[in-house]
């Protein structure tokens, strides 16, 4: 009898590790696998009672279905693994959605769909059947009939007056595929033959190597995000005073059966702590993360230097080596940083309209504004497959980065292996599937890279004052 009551306990003890989330549970629930709880943020509370005490490794069991979030999940130094367990979060079917679905299209002229969304509804991405749309946009013919100043872009040929018929064009922008530069200048009106571009942003747009009067090849320049232009098949437009999305189809394209999300969520997934009490020893596995959006260029447009980096703010810079310690890193849909003893695996990274997976940026591009400090984290067996920036992101551009202000900013021992991209960098055609920027001890072994339009890996960042740093031991 004794021994049968230590049996009882011991399984008692086994299952209360266990931790079952479903989209049919209730949140009042025990979390037991018969009685699941539905909210990911119950079963963040559930883990926290039970770390404490507990004696072996917590398994939070994710059931299939979309879960949508208003808010990224973030995991703090309170859910990490204790004594050296660790906390698993494993999905099966489970999808993290930072999106709005649209159902409700209805056709109207010229074969172009539209729905209403919520009003305030801001997002730079559609995301139809698992593809990235483009942005309503016309392309102009040849960028050196343009003569660049202060104010604009000017032109003397006819042959670009439609530039001055086109209703809506001041909330437009200028996008300029260059040689290893992917830019985006915002438009502030047209007349008299001058498109004037809004000043502060526009001056650093001509300044530096690749840019968008002097590319070192040309990939072609377009007016878009104009809702005017929406002519061809796969382009889309968000009108936020009307709070509706237009839409035209891909040739075959049935929009009565069509999966269609905005990304309206810029970050789905934070694991960051701080340099005084990191978070550490979690392990994230079959989980597909899926519609972000980056709304930053709305502001700021996107002064490209390439693989994200770019001049984030609207500071004029006197000349281009001046901006460069001030750089920016575009920011990921998951983040880690202040962090250790992570692991990402057997997860989907898809339609994600900045990066991948950031590890170790630069506090501008954390969600926590704690950057860097990432040690021991591995990202294996991964797909990705529609994001729009870097893929996967490592280490920071600024100073902290490549000379650490202190040992707990240094990112070291990461590890990138037997992950596959394809199809990736749509929309930020400068950004690659894997980039390693200053980092020690790390490795990035056996991934399969396709459809790229750019570098399939970088590793290291910089030059001039930067050149002397060494980064040490690192295997690729």
């Amino acid at each position: 009898m004794r021994l049968y009551s230590i049996f009882l306990f011991a399984v008692r003890l086994s299952v209360a590790a266990d931790i079952f989330v479903d989209r049919r549970g209730q949140d009042y629930n025990t979390g037991s696998a018969g009685k699941p709880v539905k909210s990911i943020k119950k079963a963040q509370e559930l883990v926290r009672g039970l770390i404490p005490s507990a004696k072996d490794d917590i398994t939070v069991y994710l059931g299939p279905g979309t879960w949508v979030i208003d808010k990224p999940i973030t995991f703090k130094n309170e859910d990490s693994g204790i004594n050296g367990f660790k906390v698993t979060w494993a999905g099966s079917e489970t999808v993290i959605s930072g999106g709005y679905e649209i159902n409700n299209w209805t056709e109207s002229h010229d074969g172009i769909w539209s729905a209403s969304v919520p009003k305030g509804t801001k997002s730079r991405n559609l995301y139809v059947n698992g593809l990235a749309a483009q942005y309503a946009r016309r392309q102009i013919h040849n960028r050196t009939d343009f003569e660049y100043t202060k104010v604009g872009m000017t032109w003397n040929s006819s042959e670009y007056d439609w530039i001055l018929e086109i209703p809506g064009i001041e909330n437009g922008e200028l996008r300029a595929i260059n040689s290893f530069t992917d830019r985006v200048a915002l438009i502030e009106k047209v007349g008299d033959r001058v498109l004037e571009m809004k000043r502060d942003i526009w001056a650093n747009q001509l300044i530096g190597y690749d840019q968008i009067a002097e590319p070192f090849w040309d990939g072609g320049v377009w007016i878009q995000n104009v809702k005017a232009f929406l002519t061809d098949g796969g382009q889309f437009y968000l009108d936020r005073n009307e709070s509706a999305v237009y839409y035209k189809p891909l040739e075959g394209e049935n929009m009565a059966t069509a999966s269609a999300y905005l990304g309206v969520e810029e970050v789905l997934l934070v694991i960051g702590g701080t340099y005084e009490e990191p978070v550490h020893d979690l392990h994230f596995e079959g989980i597909t993360f899926k519609h972000s959006t980056w709304l930053r260029p709305d502001t700021y447009g996107y002064i490209d230097q390439q693989t994200g980096g770019h001049m984030g703010n609207d500071s004029l810079w006197p000349n281009f080596e001046a901006s460069r310690p001030h750089w920016w890193q575009m920011p990921s849909a998951i983040q880690v940083s202040a962090a250790y003893n992570i692991t990402i695996e057997s997860c989907t990274f898809r339609e994600l309209g900045a990066g991948g997976i950031g590890v170790g940026n630069d506090k501008n591009a954390h969600f926590t504004g704690v950057g860097l400090g990432a040690n021991n984290i591995h990202i294996d067996d991964n797909y990705f497959t529609q994001v729009m920036g870097n893929s996967i992101t490592v280490g920071g551009i600024q100073a902290d980065a490549h000379h650490p202000s202190q040992p707990e900013m240094l990112v070291s021992d990461i590890h990138a292996s037997n992950n596959i991209f394809n199809n990736n960098s749509v929309l930020w055609s400068s950004t690659v599937p894997i980039l390693f920027t200053y980092t020690q001890y790390s490795s990035i072994t056996h991934n399969d890279i396709y459809n790229q339009p750019y570098s399939g890996i970088c590793h290291g960042f910089g030059t001039a004052y930067t050149s002397l740093t060494s980064k040490t031991a690192n295997g690729f």
